[in-house]
């Protein structure tokens, strides 16, 4: 990572950017919560697994990513608990 900035700040989160390898990368902090969350679809193509995250769940890596998490979080949903959908605008 090089640089984290500021992009945009409301009154619930504070949007982030940075950079990987030259790629740039989002991360929202919501305020209430502190919770940190990262741009999903940022994230793998920085690390050049896919374009998206949809297409990266698409293939045989992103199924396994998929079914590790299942075996060590057996109590949390995939969906709507490591990934949560959200548009940043």
């Amino acid at each position: 990572m090089e640089k984290l900035t500021i992009v945009r700040e409301t009154d619930q989160e504070i949007l982030f950017l940075d950079y990987f390898d030259g790629t740039p990368v989002h991360f929202t902090r919501n305020k209430m919560t502190g919770q940190i969350t990262v741009n999903a679809d940022d994230m793998v193509r920085a690390i050049g697994s896919a374009d998206s995250f949809e297409e990266f769940l698409a293939t045989d890596k992103g199924l396994d990513f998929i079914n590790e998490w299942k075996k060590e979080h057996p109590n949390t949903p995939f969906f709507g608990g490591a990934v949560i959908k959200k548009s940043i605008d």
